[in-house]
């Protein structure tokens, strides 16, 4: 018998382990737990005879795995990380969240509990088509709200998209409705930015900030009791 057919190297453990951003990992743990019964597969196998592809397959059918780093500790074990591609956004769409990752592909919605997320939470009129175009659209607002501390996921209410009036985002302070439209994010959320500045050390209360007209914001003041 050889000695690489021998029991003594048939896997017997496998240790999965996740690479990303901390605040995720606890959503990603959800994800693995519907597809680790597939490296449970992997156990009986000769350890001399396990090859990286055989990992990579099963990373494949998972648009959120990115990489992978597979060490084998002999006799009979491996230890598989996973590094992940982060959760860029949430989309939800007639009571289905949706995730998007970082690396521009959509996953599976699926049941989560979604409270104090750490990525824009975004929902949808029910008309509005889910193209190539509005999601990368999305992906472009994403970014740029990112950069910007008023709109720190801790400071936002809500944000909705409609065909009408492209993305409006809720903010708790100040409390108003920036509204962005779907187009030019990076000149409409600068001047937002600098609109909510001058409010702030004027103490002006406003309902409604919008920022589609073409160099300019109009500002809807709130009314005063």
């Amino acid at each position: 018998m050889k000695l690489y057919k021998s029991d003594l190297f048939a896997i017997k453990k496998v240790d999965i382990k996740i690479e990303g951003p901390s605040e995720q990992i606890p959503y990603f743990e959800k994800l693995l737990s519907q597809v680790d019964h597939k490296f449970d597969e992997l156990k009986g196998k000769s350890l001399w005879e396990l090859s990286h592809f055989e990992i990579k397959n099963f990373m494949n059918e998972s648009v959120w795995m990115d990489d992978f780093l597979l060490v084998k500790k002999w006799p009979n074990e491996i230890q598989v990380s996973i590094v992940i591609s982060p959760v860029a956004f949430f989309i939800n769409q007639k009571k289905r969240w949706t995730p998007f990752y970082s690396n521009r592909k959509k996953g599976e919605s699926m049941n989560f509990n979604f409270e104090n997320s750490v990525v824009p939470m975004i929902e949808i009129d029910s008309k509005v088509s889910l193209s190539e175009d509005f999601f990368d659209q999305t992906f472009e607002l994403v970014e740029e709200i990112n950069k910007i501390s008023i709109f720190n996921l801790s400071n936002i209410e809500s944000i909705y998209f409609d065909n009408k009036k492209g993305y409006r985002i809720k903010l708790i302070k100040p409390s108003a409705e920036v509204i962005l439209g779907n187009t030019d994010f990076q000149a409409r959320v600068a001047r937002v930015t600098q609109v909510t500045e001058h409010m702030e050390k004027h103490q002006i209360e406003a309902r409604v900030i919008d920022s589609t007209f073409v160099k300019k914001v109009l500002v809807r003041l709130r009314k005063r009791l």
